[in-house]
């Protein structure tokens, strides 16, 4: 039987197209088979389906967002696809028109329909579905406020998780497809999970019929072998495609059978009952809602709600175990991109410096690990990358990867991983989810084994048997420990200048018509100037390089002469820079592990940072208000 993977797209209003025409299709089969278990994963090969995913596929994303450019007319009247193709496209353009009002457009759209009318299977009833949409919620999307709800204890699930319980993390898994459901069945036969997380996304934009059917109504089906456990789960990106009222309405009925584990916000508190450990899931969905931004070269993100950062920061601060984070969008990635080039962390595509600040206080003795979806794959990032113990990539449970698209590419070299795949076959990487296990332990905050799994992907035809099992990939534990900040540094040692807590440092110098510093993965020693003894909490020091080939020009200076810093002969004021602890304390010195700023003395409030420059492929350095790089003087 065919069931081919669904097409996926990041963009909001083109999601919710494929979820209308999805809808549609649906509601035909229904009434051909007399609504006999017909779901979406039985759709894939409508004739809408088919049409609307070739032209998700072939379209110029930009043109057909932000703009209503179209093609001039189909490619042949004599292929029903290639019609079909053109029509969801022309009523995808249509819908737009009607729910942004605008009737000029929308009018001279409907003269081009008109061409094709009596060939359309059902697209322009679709545009009016998705008018309904924009009509029905404003376009306004729904996000429940803790300073709304009675303060900080909303979203605090009242269930506590047993304290030899298993709970099963699973990413991006809501596509309604037939191996989704069968990862359930294996993880439910073979784990025997007492708690289940989602790390979000439900395709193609959780619309109210979506959330049903490609999450809960699988939740029911499955829970009808096995005892039903509790569930609970984080909004994505496409969670909010359709306003996320869906996404709302069906998290308050999970788990309606255990009143205590009711979910009612987008983000929660979940503890262990002997208080030993706690997950903290956020919601990211929110802020990567907007159609544009991944066209938006400015857009760097997403951030959380200011309101919920400080809802996550009472409670981890407030609770006297062991963290695990948890978030759809990637903290940090080795091959995707986070940030727009022009954006405001642009020269850090391949981190969220938004949530790395918001919590990187509290990386190490309080939070264990981060677990994150979004890009579909399964992936074992190097521990301790920018202070956190281990960052962990769980996005692959439904939506498989082909591996024609390759996404154990190491793009960015400052985030590496370990070589720890996915299996792949027929062209396409397996399923993955990870398995917490909390018995074992003597005493509440002691370690958590954690052990990484996979599930046979199907690609484009359901095998036959269904493949029963799951295989161990990897296994770990997760724990935290005290604040270690190390040795204290002294002026004139010898030291690498390391940038975020990545795999990237102050790196060789490029020889142009200055000597430019870029950041890399090969260290070059550095020594701070401008005292004697231990460095200090906001001494004014100097930074020379100890390289070859410098001769006297060796002092690094923010120069009006040049965006990126060079090196240059000392006694210049562009060369002061003052470090600052990023956590001030009572405790002046600085240490190995301390995180600093280098602000410019010269260039007053101008933080010492990346910046990654048109038309060049290194990242040099420079200085920017807006960018406070975080830098660690390493031995």
């Amino acid at each position: 039987m065919k069931s081919s993977p669904p097409v996926r797209v990041r963009n909001q209003e083109m999601s919710l197209w494929q979820s209308v025409i999805s809808e549609f299709a649906v509601s035909q089969l229904k009434s051909s088979s007399k609504g006999e278990n017909t779901i979406a994963a039985h759709a894939q090969d409508h004739p809408m389906i088919r049409a609307t995913n070739a032209y998700v596929l072939s379209s110029d994303i930009e043109n057909s967002v932000l703009k209503f450019e179209l093609s001039v007319q189909p490619k042949s009247l004599n292929s029903t696809d290639d019609l079909n193709q053109y029509l969801s496209e022309l009523c995808f353009h249509i819908a737009k028109a009607k729910s942004r009002n605008n009737e000029a457009l929308e009018e001279e759209l409907m003269g081009q329909y008109r061409k094709y009318s009596d060939k359309d299977p059902g697209f322009l009833t679709c545009a009016t579905t998705y008018a309904k949409y924009y009509a029905k919620y404003g376009g306004v999307l729904k996000y429940n406020k803790w300073q709304d709800n009675g303060g900080f204890n909303y979203g605090v699930i009242e269930y506590e998780i047993p304290n030899d319980a298993k709970v099963a993390i699973i990413g991006d898994w809501g596509t309604g497809m037939p191996d989704a459901q069968w990862l359930l069945y294996n993880i439910m036969e073979n784990i025997h999970p007492d708690v289940i997380i989602h790390l979000g996304d439900i395709y193609y934009s959780a619309t109210p019929s979506e959330c049903i059917n490609n999450f809960a109504a699988i939740l029911d089906e499955v829970f009808k072998s096995y005892d039903r456990i509790p569930v609970f789960t984080i909004p994505g990106n496409h969670d909010y495609y359709a306003f996320a009222y869906g996404y709302y309405d069906m998290v308050l009925g999970l788990n309606e059978n255990t009143p205590t584990a009711v979910q009612p916000a987008s983000y929660f508190q979940l503890k262990t009952q002997d208080n030993g450990w706690q997950f903290l899931g956020m919601d990211t969905g929110f802020d990567d809602s907007n159609p544009a931004n991944q066209f938006n070269t400015f857009y760097a993100g997403p951030q959380l709600k200011n309101n919920e950062t400080q809802w996550h920061r009472d409670k981890l601060d407030t609770f006297g175990g062991n963290t695990v984070l948890l978030s759809h969008h990637q903290l940090f990635t080795g091959n995707a991109k986070i940030n727009g080039f022009e954006s405001v962390y642009g020269s850090y595509p391949y981190l969220n410096k938004y949530l790395l600040d918001d919590f990187r206080y509290y990386f190490g003795d309080k939070v264990a690990a981060w677990f994150w979806g979004h890009e579909h794959n399964q992936v074992i990032y190097k521990n301790n990358l920018f202070g956190l113990p281990k960052g962990r990539l769980v996005g692959a449970s439904a939506y498989e990867e082909m591996t024609s698209n390759d996404p154990y590419k190491q793009k960015y070299q400052e985030v590496p991983f370990e070589d720890i795949k996915l299996s792949h076959d027929n062209g396409y990487y397996n399923h993955g989810f990870a398995v917490l296990d909390f018995s074992g332990r003597n005493n509440p905050t002691d370690s958590v084994v954690t052990t990484y799994y996979e599930y046979p992907s199907w690609g484009d035809v359901n095998p036959d048997p269904i493949p029963g099992g799951v295989s161990e990939l990897f296994q770990e534990k997760l724990s935290t420990s005290p604040k270690d900040y190390g040795p204290t540094v002294n002026y004139g040692e010898m030291i690498h200048l390391n940038l975020e807590g990545s795999a990237g440092f102050i790196a060789p110098f490029k020889n142009g018509s200055q000597y430019y510093p870029i950041i890399g993965t090969t260290t070059v020693f550095l020594e701070i100037q401008g005292g004697s003894g231990v460095i200090m909490d906001e001494d004014v020091v100097t930074i020379k390089s100890l390289e070859n080939g410098l001769g006297k020009y060796n002092i690094l200076g923010a120069w009006s002469t040049s965006k990126s810093l060079y090196y240059y002969t000392p006694g210049y004021k562009q060369q002061n820079w003052i470090v600052k602890k990023v956590f001030p304390s009572d405790d002046k010195e600085i240490h190995q592990n301390d995180p600093l700023y280098f602000i410019n003395q010269y260039h007053t409030g101008q933080y010492l940072c990346p910046y990654i420059s048109t038309g060049y492929s290194d990242t040099y350095l420079t200085t920017n208000s807006n960018v406070p790089a975080v830098w660690f003087l390493k031995r």
